[in-house]
């Protein structure tokens, strides 16, 4: 028997991602009975966003959010989460196998937490890198927002970036996933 973790064994959450599920979620779904089966979406996705919440309301509390900036940031959270979802997708229909997908984190992920601003400001890097590092996807959803809760200077050409990113993925996550499903 693998080690793999499938849809029909208890615990696949924790086997892909190595931790366990918060004890909170895991109540939530014994609450609604459910046998030998991974907390609903919903559950955890609420589970989630009340984290949100509480870093955006000490945030607020604290003074280092505006609040309202915080509140504005919410739909380029959504558009970043959107983006990233496709190429999550774009890269699982190109994987021939499961050994695959991690070709894509290591060669496009981690290098764009590095460079994208994630850690330090892309002041701080070259000159002629900045062009570069602009044309990744996490950039201008850094920089939006950064500007939004921050209160620092809107680059306004992180939006149509943005946009742009997220029509390509978009579309082209959508097509390679019919390829492969419908042959």
């Amino acid at each position: 028997m693998t080690d793999m973790p499938t849809p029909d064994r208890p615990g696949t959450v924790e086997r892909t991602t190595g931790e366990p599920l918060p004890l909170v979620v895991e109540n939530l779904a014994k609450s609604y009975r459910v046998k030998n089966a991974e907390p609903f979406p919903a559950v955890k996705g609420i589970s989630f966003a009340i984290a949100a919440a509480a870093v955006l309301l000490i945030g607020s509390v604290t003074g280092d959010f505006r609040a309202l900036g915080a509140l504005a940031a919410l739909p380029v959270v959504f558009l970043g989460a959107l983006l990233f979802a496709s190429l999550g997708l774009l890269a699982a229909a190109w994987a021939a196998s499961i050994d695959e997908i991690s070709y894509p984190q290591f060669l496009f992920i981690f290098p764009m937490f590095l460079f994208c601003g994630v850690f330090f400001p892309l002041s701080q890097l070259p000159e002629w890198w900045q062009p570069i590092v602009w044309v990744l996807p996490l950039t201008p959803v850094v920089s939006l927002l950064r500007s939004l809760t921050l209160g620092t200077p809107v680059f306004w050409r992180a939006v149509p970036i943005l946009l742009i990113w997220l029509v390509t993925a978009v579309r082209a996550s959508r097509r390679r996933m019919l390829a492969r499903l419908i042959k």
